[in-house]
């Protein structure tokens, strides 16, 4: 696989593709918090307000959302609507004028956004950290080994595979997950693993800018 292209979102109107995951790498800083309480719902400003950790960088990665997907689909990122899918999974609410799929995974100080036209995504984003007991961590949470290998990679690539189905990491996964989905590591961050999920087979990640 040729290396992850990188083009700003608003440069050719609506870039997002079928043959595309594509992902935003967003530093959760300062700059990334700026104009987020005026972007973010009423709802979602008493969400962040009541996270007694992480509030501020779980607001300024919504407002990377809706900026983002308000420029993909051509509006103001205030007026992107959400609503909860059957398995309670955020979606667009009827009437957006693209068939954006989205999933967003925060961690670490940097948050990574994942788009995809008509077609379930998740990623997922872990900092890489010493002396972890992976094999301890799999047994108690997933009920199973996750193999050989570097544990976070694995984690990384099992969590993004769960947010595509709409389900918790801790959901056993099924026969016909593993054929509908396929997971491409995303190389994106110094020090961190990352894992992006999508359907089918002919799709490449596409990294991207925030303007």
């Amino acid at each position: 696989m040729t290396a992850p292209a990188v083009e700003r979102a608003g440069d050719h109107g609506h870039p997002v593709t079928e043959c595309h995951a594509d992902v935003w790498a967003v530093r959760l800083d300062g700059r990334a918090g700026e104009g987020s309480l005026e972007i973010l719902s009423a709802a979602e400003r008493e969400h962040s307000a009541r996270l007694r950790m992480g509030g501020v960088e779980w607001g300024a990665a919504r407002a990377a959302l809706r900026r983002i997907l308000g420029d993909c689909l051509a509006m103001a990122p205030c007026d992107v609507a959400f609503e909860a899918g059957g398995s309670g999974k955020l979606r667009l609410a009827p009437g957006a004028p693209l068939d954006l799929r989205f999933s967003v995974s925060r961690s670490g100080g940097f948050a990574l956004i994942a788009l995809r036209l008509s077609a379930e995504v998740g990623v997922d984003l872990e900092p890489v950290r010493e002396g972890v007991r992976g094999a301890e961590i799999a047994r108690d949470i997933l009920g199973e080994e996750l193999g050989g290998g570097d544990f976070f990679r694995l984690w990384t690539r099992r969590e993004a595979l769960a947010k595509a189905c709409g389900r918790g990491i801790a959901s056993p996964l099924r026969d016909e997950d593993r054929a509908r989905f396929t997971v491409r590591d995303c190389d994106v961050l110094p020090g961190f693993a990352a894992a992006v999920a999508s359907e089918g087979r002919d799709w490449d990640i596409r990294m991207r800018r925030a303007d």
